[in-house]
């Protein structure tokens, strides 16, 4: 085998030697860019065809595919890949080699993708992912989903007997769903969106005895979520956690302090106390100062 040749599947680290090159990579504008175009056959003989099954095949022509490769340097880079399509006589259907460095009907190389994988550890935005790697931010996302999918931390057909739900911020300041093992206290799943189609969806690939095996579910007073636990958990009991109980009382604590002091002149020292000694109101009772105003 050529030297360069060897050279180009070091650095698109190709490791099937089915795929051969016999022409010279060339520049050409690709989507208003200028990308980097290097020339590559995939060919062999199958042994049988994948929807019959029969070993009656015949050559019919190439399909050449546009794959996204690793760049060396800022400017795009594809593999032009001509694959050997074949024609089956006895089903007569065609179809194209594969190879394991591209997953079927993929247009991005495994290790384009093992790369954007990896850049998604670190703090930072789908589409600035999107844009080192020449991809879309939606084509970004669905890699992170499809990778997901195949780690899932719970079975479908179990669950934790005590639930919390929450949201936070993420990404771009979008909020997200989360939810956790409560007596565990380690993360179940977290989803891009929050909407309770979504949830929906989502909690509905779990098999129904597991969901009902769920006896409680810790969350805000968030009614959408609320609303969802009937629907999705026949057995499962609400608990407002206590976080969210104390927040609301202190808020509703503060709005009436506002009040009294908006009917009090600011040069009463009952004003000046509300105003300048208002921690004083969230205070336990056995640490609350006791305080004189005239």
């Amino acid at each position: 085998m050529p030297l360069t040749s060897q050279s180009i599947r070091n650095v698109l680290e190709i490791k099937d030697l089915n795929i051969k090159f016999h022409e010279d990579s060339y520049l050409k504008t690709v989507d208003g860019c200028e990308a980097l175009i290097i020339p590559a056959v995939l060919t062999y003989l199958p042994p049988r065809c994948i929807n019959c099954g029969f070993d009656n095949l015949v050559k019919n022509g190439f399909n050449t595919n546009m794959i996204i490769v690793p760049s060396l340097v800022h400017r795009p880079t594809y593999l032009a890949l001509k694959r050997q399509r074949f024609l089956c006589r006895e089903c007569h259907t065609t179809f194209d080699v594969q190879t394991n460095y591209i997953w079927q009907n993929y247009q991005i190389s495994q290790p384009v993708r093992q790369l954007i994988l990896s850049e998604t550890a670190r703090n930072q935005s789908n589409k600035d992912i999107a844009q080192r790697y020449h991809v879309s931010d939606k084509t970004v996302q669905r890699i992170i989903d499809e990778e997901a999918s195949q780690h899932q931390q719970y079975a479908k057909d179990q669950l934790p007997k005590h639930l919390a739900f929450d949201e936070f911020a993420s990404v771009d300041k979008k909020m997200s769903f989360i939810w956790c093992d409560s007596d565990r206290h380690t993360i179940g799943e977290i989803l891009t969106y929050r909407t309770s189609r979504y949830i929906k969806a989502y909690f509905c690939g779990f098999s129904l005895k597991a969901r009902m095996n769920v006896e409680t579910i810790t969350l805000d007073l968030n009614a959408g979520y609320i609303n969802l636990v009937p629907e999705l958990f026949p057995n499962a009991k609400v608990v407002v956690d206590r976080f969210h109980i104390v927040q609301m009382a202190n808020r509703s604590l503060n709005q009436i302090r506002i009040q009294v002091m908006k009917t009090l002149d600011k040069t009463d020292k009952k004003y000046k106390f509300m105003k300048h000694e208002w921690k004083q109101f969230l205070r336990p009772m056995g640490k609350f100062k006791m305080f004189y105003v005239s």
